[in-house]
């Protein structure tokens, strides 16, 4: 707790759920990236005195309620506002245009969500735009000392942010993260399941990755080229690139440019079966591209 002493005011955010999200038919969680304000530090202090960490959840629990997420639409809300629009589509069929004017039974349909955040601490991008109204209405970066301690303060709080956290702790059927950075220890512990189909061995996989980065990929190139550039991939290798020759000789053949383009969508997203390869690999970009192949 003395790291608490760099003067940053708050507790660390934990996911929790609404009070209906256990009989809930879809349990649904949703993400941000870290919160406006939270718990302050005395009621965690306070509960690690007396041994009783219990009050500091129910401190955590009573901070959202469906009053207050709907209140929140207008300012800090936006994810608020979006996780509800979402959730109420989800479950009615129906997009809500005005959260201001819900029924009784949306009202009770929002009681079903569950939330957490990338972040249990704010980050400093958020600290230094927040204004702290129990100190003279400072900055909150500028209330912190020591920013190795509030650092220090954050890594503790890292399993509070992983999603086998939430998984673990209330098995949701679906997972949205609605507010993105670059994070990947959020999946840090969830062992991958890679749907390989016909080619499994490892060093192979490893040899047709590294050819196709290295000497054809290209951000830059059109669907067309891209796909020729797979093709040329599979006739360097061994594999056929035209799918009509590899039915007529199977066996002259290591296997063909379906197979490559499996290896290379599994290495990327897990899945055999995923939307198109060449419009995902776009949107995930290059740095990201290498990142996940590199860690295979």
């Amino acid at each position: 707790m003395s790291l608490y002493e760099c003067g940053y005011p708050q507790g660390p955010f934990i996911p929790y759920t609404m009070p209906k999200y256990k009989s809930a038919p879809i349990k649904i969680m949703y993400v941000g990236r870290d919160t406006w304000e939270w718990t302050r530090y005395n009621v965690l202090d306070e509960a690690f005195k007396k041994d009783c960490l219990e009050d500091y959840l129910k401190a955590n629990a009573s901070n959202v309620y469906v009053e207050k997420m709907l209140e929140w639409r207008n300012n800090s809300g936006a994810f608020w506002t979006f996780a509800n629009k979402l959730h109420l589509l989800i479950r009615t069929g129906n997009l809500v245009d005005d959260l201001a004017d819900l029924s009784d039974v949306q009202k009770n349909i929002l009681k079903e969500v569950g939330y957490g955040n990338l972040n249990s601490i704010e980050i400093p991008e958020t600290i230094k735009r927040r204004k702290d109204v129990f100190e003279d209405d400072k900055y909150v970066w500028d209330l912190i000392n020591n920013v190795e301690q509030y650092n220090a303060i954050r890594k503790a709080s890292k399993p509070f942010e992983t999603l086998k956290s939430m998984i673990d702790a209330y098995h949701p059927d679906y997972v949205f993260v609605l507010t993105w950075i670059e994070k990947g220890d959020f999946f840090e512990g969830l062992e991958k399941e890679y749907e390989w189909k016909n080619i499994t061995d490892k060093e192979e996989i490893k040899h047709i990755l590294n050819s196709y980065f290295e000497k054809y990929y290209d951000e830059n190139d059109d669907k067309e080229t891209w796909f020729n550039k797979v093709k040329e991939l599979c006739d360097e290798l061994g594999y056929a690139s035209n799918i009509k020759e590899y039915k007529q000789n199977p066996d002259a053949y290591k296997g063909n440019v379906a197979d490559i383009s499996t290896v290379i969508r599994v290495a990327l997203f897990s899945k055999s079966n995923t939307p198109d390869l060449y419009e995902l690999m776009k949107l995930l970009g290059k740095e990201r591209i290498m990142k996940r192949v590199n860690s295979l």
